[in-house]
């Protein structure tokens, strides 16, 4: 597969409008990265992507967010 801008724009404009959404497995905080990348080399994400965040947790957020919280904090943004 080849990176294309043209498909880039289109899967943009399809997430964009709800059509299709990104699977996430786990996210971590930025502060936690060498436990993300821990748990990507143990082969446990299995069912998405494994996200990296740059901004601070919210109050409601634990020291890793589950995939649904993640999904949630998502939809809303």
């Amino acid at each position: 597969m080849r990176s294309d801008g043209d498909q880039l724009l289109e899967l943009t404009a399809l997430i964009d409008a709800g059509k299709i959404r990104p699977v996430v497995d786990r996210v971590f905080p930025f502060a936690r990265t060498g436990q993300a990348m821990e748990y990507l080399e143990s082969g446990r994400a299995k069912a998405g992507k494994v996200v990296v965040t740059m901004r601070s947790p919210g109050p409601a957020s634990g020291p890793l967010e589950s995939a649904p919280a993640a999904a949630a904090a998502a939809s809303t943004s």
